[in-house]
């Protein structure tokens, strides 16, 4: 290897890191050596790291010849420019050829320091030089996270992770130094570090100055290096804006004018104490975990609140409030923290979702005279499990509102309207129904009297409006959501996912109700707006995938409707709404794989659900009524009949009663349950399209024309109106034109509708499975010999038992054997 055109500054870059003995960059240089097959190969990490180190290890051990040209830091744009260029000129002079021979390697150029990428002059520089490389391989080292002003992207062969010291190397290099270091305290070092290749060095350095006995001091000899690789900066006019900036995680950019001193961001990166990191949606400051300590430590506590407090008011008066709220706890600032709840309490309990301890640390005074704060610590309670605890915290804070309100005499105020209206969530979260419902009534009535009064609520409202309407669904009741969800108040500006939670949670109502054609016209609506990035896949979109899915299924499409709900499976173990979700996946596998598999699949989502908090009434005869379908579709009507309470008034239990009647022969029953229920107010669109149905056969097979015919028009009326037909599956397709007679627009409908309930065939398909179970039953075998002959478990027998006797209509072993010899299956 020859190298040639060497930097003086390069040299001085190795000292940098030199410290005594090197350990062997093996892994670092073998990721050079696989990417051989690429004509640019960059390293891109801050100070610090050993660039310059790998560099020069992987050139000596390279055949072919090697330019080497090392920028320095200080050099400016125009003269690292000038430099490039001249180095194109040189590579010209002499073209770089393919090598020969089987030991030739391909001649290389190394850049060693590039910064300035953002500068137009380096961008032509970079292209002359990429021009005149010919055969040449190119490998570029910068501190800089910016991309390489080249026209196509270039992908880092080594990052900040691969320079990195592992575990093993930081071993070696103790080794190396010959320090008697134990294993633990080796380990200690270099997590301080975080593998950071200088800043273990400075650990090892004054490890190796220390007396033995001062080695197991790791926090004393961190603060040391630390103060030695910050130097100067902690004593210069720029310290307290140093200190500032290591406050919080990462320092953005927007905020630089908030430090009186800006430039020592630069000053720290240029001496490797942290990097800018522009890469992302937005540029930021990191130190290096083993400086911020010694930073935050230096800080004081007075200045990190008075940073925190800062960020929180500059965060805000950018919108970003989830910042703020984090910022304004971390400074202890309630008053603060409480306008940033207030300003949108979406984002603030969102965080709280992903950081629910965030409140931990609030002293119990302001808890419980700040009521927001209080419901959001009591939520955050919840998310961590502490269920008991959240009740009585939000019952705590409630009383306390009260309490102080009779006191005054007054009347409601905001502090009360949050009070009530977050403990209905939260009765609704721990799942006591029977308390939710006069809960909501009372905090629409205060809400209502208090944005007559005060204007501290409008930021709110929507909220409001959008979590009545989510308790209203959960109740059973999607007109009163569609109620709620009219009473938004209009937003000048709709910029993030909750911004459209309503929107979605409106076209969900209606396809509860069964308003198909209000469905389509809402999702065609809402398909020609902007969404913000991330809308589909999250939690805001479940609404609008349950309500599409269910459109796909009035077109007769179970494949699009599955794919839609899949958008909504990372949801299904933590939406309050599962029970509708539920209800929508077992109607698509309804639709596309039979009752049998829906029915299964019902048995084994709803076990998942178990350990959730109760459901409402409402919701659980809406699980009921499906499960009993589900056992009608497959025969079962006994059995289904025996899911739905005789004495229940709900129109979902009325209405699958009438079709189980129906479906057990009893057609003059189903006529009276139908008509009884018809007479009852506060029926839904498809419920009423449900009940006329079972008037209309019922009527037929009775041969009351007149009765049929009036509940005929009703059907055709229904169904046009609201696009909904999936109900119509429910009429035998042998009785289909008898039952809509002459009505064309209804005949178009089910036109190649299939039978939702089909007649149960004469002889049951049996599986191999199923068949041999059936042999072994009738020879009288265990189900554990069963098991031992077939090799599987005893349970996979007793549920291939279980599956037999469902097909045969049956529900012991001697019962199969006598039903099977008659249908002739042995």
């Amino acid at each position: 290897m020859t190298i040639t055109a060497i930097h003086a500054a390069s040299a001085a870059r190795l000292r940098l890191l030199d410290g005594g003995p090197r350990v062997p960059r093996t892994a670092a240089v073998r990721r050079l050596d696989a990417a051989s097959d690429r004509p640019i190969s960059l390293l891109r990490a801050p100070a610090g790291f050993g660039k310059t180190d790998v560099l020069r290890e992987w050139a000596h051990g390279h055949r072919g010849p090697v330019e080497w040209l090392a920028l320095p830091d200080e050099d400016s744009a125009q003269q690292q420019a000038a430099a490039l260029t001249g180095l194109a000129a040189r590579l010209r002079e002499t073209p770089g050829e393919a090598p020969h021979g089987r030991d030739a390697e391909t001649a290389a150029v190394v850049v060693d320091g590039l910064a300035h990428l953002g500068a137009p002059e380096m961008r032509d520089s970079l292209h002359a030089l990429v021009d005149a490389l010919g055969a040449r391989r190119l490998l570029i080292a910068t501190r800089e996270d910016s991309p390489l002003p080249l026209p196509a992207p270039i992908e880092p062969v080594l990052l900040r992770a691969e320079l990195a010291f592992s575990e093993a190397e930081a071993a070696a290099l103790a080794h190396a130094l010959e320090l008697s270091l134990t294993p633990e305290t080796t380990r200690s070092l270099w997590r301080a570090s975080a593998g950071w290749p200088l800043g273990l060095r400075l650990l090892l350095r004054h490890a190796r100055a220390a007396d033995r006995s001062e080695w197991s001091d790791v926090a004393q000899m961190t603060d040391a290096a630390g103060h030695e690789l910050l130097g100067t900066l902690l004593e210069g006019p720029g310290a307290r804006s140093l200190l500032m900036a290591a406050v919080p995680e990462r320092w953005p950019e927007r905020l630089l004018p908030v430090l009186a001193d800006p430039s020592v961001l630069d000053d720290a990166a240029r001496q490797g104490a942290g990097w800018w990191e522009r890469s992302g949606v937005e540029p930021v400051f990191v130190f290096q975990p083993l400086v911020r300590g010694v930073l935050r430590t230096a800080a004081g506590e007075e200045l990190r609140r008075e940073t925190q407090s800062r960020l929180a008011r500059e965060s805000l008066a950018a919108g970003r409030v989830r910042e703020a709220f984090a910022a304004a706890v971390d400074a202890r600032d309630w008053e603060l923290a409480r306008g940033c709840a207030s300003r949108d309490i979406v984002e603030v309990t969102a965080l709280l979702g992903a950081e629910p301890r965030l409140l931990a640390a609030a002293p119990k005074s302001v808890l419980r005279r700040d009521p927001l704060l209080g419901m959001l610590h009591a939520l955050g309670l919840y998310v961590q499990g502490r269920t008991a605890a959240a009740l009585s915290g939000f019952t705590a804070m409630v009383a306390d509102v009260e309490r102080r309100r009779l006191m005054r005499r007054a009347l409601p105020e905001a502090d009360q309207v949050w009070a009530q209206g977050l403990l209905t969530v939260g009765l609704r979260l721990l799942g006591r129904y029977e308390l939710v419902r006069p809960a909501l009534r009372r905090f629409t009535g205060l809400l209502e009297v208090a944005l007559r009064r005060t204007s501290e609520l409008d930021a709110a409202e929507d909220l409001f409006c959008t979590e009545s309407a989510v308790t209203a669904l959960l109740l059973g009741d999607p007109g009163e959501a569609i109620e709620f969800l009219d009473r938004r108040p209009l937003r000048a500006e709709r910029r993030k996912r909750q911004h459209f939670y309503g929107d979605a949670l409106r076209l969900l109502a209606l396809a509860q109700r069964g308003e198909i054609e209000a469905v389509r016209a809402g999702v065609e609506e809402l398909g020609t707006r902007v969404l913000p990035p991330g809308f589909a896949q999250s939690f805001y979109a479940i609404p609008l995938h349950l309500a599409s899915a269910q459109l796909h299924l009035e077109a007769g499409e179970p494949e699009a409707a599955r794919s839609e709900l899949e958008l909504t499976e990372a949801h299904w173990s933590t939406a309050e709404y599962w029970p509708l979700m539920l209800l929508a996946r077992i109607d698509v596998i309804w639709a596309g794989e039979g009752a049998a598999a829906a029915l299964d699949a019902f048995a084994a989502m709803r076990a998942e659900q178990r350990g959730r908090a109760g459901i409402s009434p409402a919701l659980q005869a809406e699980l009921d009524a499906q499960q009993a379908l589900l056992l009608a579709a497959e025969g079962r009507v006994s059995e289904a009949l025996r899911l739905l309470p005789e004495r229940s008034s709900r129109p979902v239990t009325v209405a699958s009663r009438a079709l189980l009647q129906l479906l057990a022969g009893s057609p003059q029953s189903a006529l009276r349950s139908a008509e009884a229920a018809l007479s009852l107010e506060g029926r839904s669109p498809r419920r009423s399209l449900e009940l006329h149905l079972c008037a209309a056969v019922a009527a037929h097979r009775v041969g009351d024309e007149r009765r049929l015919a009036r509940a005929r028009s009703r059907i055709e009326a229904l169904s046009v109106r609201t696009g909904l037909v999936s109900p119509l599956a429910a009429v035998p397709s042998a009785e289909r034109r008898d039952v809509f007679g002459g009505s064309q627009p209804l005949l178009a409908r089910i036109e190649g509708l299939p039978e939702q309930f089909p007649a149960p065939p004469e002889r049951p398909a049996l599986t191999r499975k199923e068949l041999a179970v059936l042999h072994d039953i009738e020879a009288g075998a265990t189900m554990a010999e069963s098991a031992q002959r077939h090799s599987v478990s005893l349970n996979t027998v007793k549920s291939q038992r279980r599956s037999l006797y469902r097909k045969l209509g049956v529900s012991q072993s001697s019962a199969a054997v006598q039903r099977a010899r008659e249908l002739g299956l042995i």
